[in-house]
């Protein structure tokens, strides 16, 4: 037997690993009775309340937690909707309107239940590798490092960082998803008419058009929408890479020409599936000057090093945010430093994955100023080693 042989044999086995284990996947997710399990039900309500138990709401529920699982359950085995008034309202997000629909906690965990164990086995296996939403293990973390891997094999294959990226962002994108077009990739995967009819119940509520915020099951339709464009777009000639966020994407290539390619051959999918790419969002730049993706600016510079820039506006807010904790501190609104420091430390852990030590070191100072020498909040541990990544040009 040769090597080639050898090779192909263990490409074969591993394949057929890989469609056991989506077959068995499969199968555990159409199982009506598993998806509405007191497990199921039990571990859902646990992950709802994660970042929330101090609501009254949850409290209330938690209260008699094993008799609202149980009338649940009940409500659902007979084929009953657990469907109950939801809230809506606008926020403003960095300058954006968004609408968001809350739903009660019950409702919650019928939903995070229903998209964990059957929605995500069926949906996320399908998705392309560099897609980093709504999924355990990936987020922006991992979508971050994915555009900085694909631009090193950039200049590894091409020796030269004198291609191109577009980005593309959609138009009102939750609000333009036809429900029957995101809910038809399931039911192709779907063999339980109980399960299909659960999720419907769960979706369909609001009109034809249009999934609301707030909702688990929605993320994961939404993340799952497009994927057949995607994975057109990997195999369009000329492109060398795509990433996936949410409704951001980015594609990689050689030359402007070959992405207005890559764009024009996916236009009447999205087309047909109501969406609309936002003309003043999707552009085409190149590689080697500041692009932003994701709160964050990336270029790719002469020697190969990929840098990572923070965005301007996302310190400035920091800065604002220290300052305004300070204030309500003082106030009495928040009780104890160590609240401070905790919300300070998460902010930070997201910049020392940036090219930012100067700003580190800036907003390190403020904050001993206003909280560590007052003896409010406890010193920072290594904060003036600024661990974050570095840069020569």
């Amino acid at each position: 037997m040769t090597s080639k042989e050898r090779h192909d044999r263990r490409y074969e086995r591993r394949q057929q690993h890989r469609k056991q284990k989506q077959t068995a996947a499969l199968i555990a997710a159409n199982d009506f009775d598993r998806v509405i399990s007191y497990k199921s039900l039990y571990a859902a309500a646990r992950k709802c309340r994660k970042g929330v138990y101090w609501k009254d709401s949850v409290r209330r529920f938690y209260a008699n937690l094993l008799l609202n699982l149980a009338e649940i359950h009940t409500r659902l085995e007979k084929g009953q909707s657990c469907h109950q008034k939801t809230n809506h309202f606008v926020i403003c997000e960095r300058g954006h309107m968004r609408a968001i629909t809350s739903h009660r906690f019950g409702e919650r965990v019928v939903q995070t239940a229903i998209n964990s164990e059957m929605l995500v086995p069926m949906l996320t296996r399908s998705l392309i590798y560099d897609n980093g939403a709504s999924q355990a293990g990936k987020g922006t973390d991992f979508a971050a490092d994915r555009l900085e891997t694909a631009l090193h094999r950039y200049f590894d294959h091409h020796g030269n960082n004198r291609g191109a990226i577009a980005l593309l962002d959609f138009h009102d994108f939750f609000g333009s998803i036809v429900k029957a077009e995101a809910l038809g990739d399931v039911a192709e995967k779907c063999t339980d008419a109980r399960l299909m009819r659960l999720l419907c119940q769960e979706v369909k509520p609001g009109g034809d058009v249009g999934i609301g915020l707030g909702s688990p099951l929605n993320q994961t339709l939404a993340v799952n929408y497009v994927n057949r464009c995607d994975h057109r777009l990997e195999n369009t000639p000329g492109v060398e890479a795509v990433g996936v966020y949410m409704d951001d994407r980015w594609i990689l290539a050689e030359s402007r020409e070959a992405l207005r390619a890559a764009l024009a051959a996916i236009t009447p999918e999205l087309k047909a599936k109501g969406l609309q790419l936002n003309t003043a969002k999707t552009k085409i730049v190149p590689i080697n000057k500041p692009f932003r993706y994701c709160q964050t600016r990336y270029f790719l510079s002469d020697s190969g090093a990929v840098v990572r820039l923070p965005m301007g506006r996302k310190t400035t807010r920091w800065r604002q945010k220290i300052k305004a904790m300070r204030r309500l501190y003082d106030a009495g609104k928040i009780p104890t430093g160590e609240d401070i420091r905790g919300s300070y430390v998460s902010t930070r852990a997201t910049y020392t994955r940036r090219n930012a030590r100067r700003v580190l070191l800036h907003m390190d100072g403020l904050f001993t100023q206003l909280f560590v020498l007052p003896g409010i909040a406890r010193p920072l541990e290594g904060s003036q080693n600024g661990k974050c990544k570095k840069y020569h040009r």
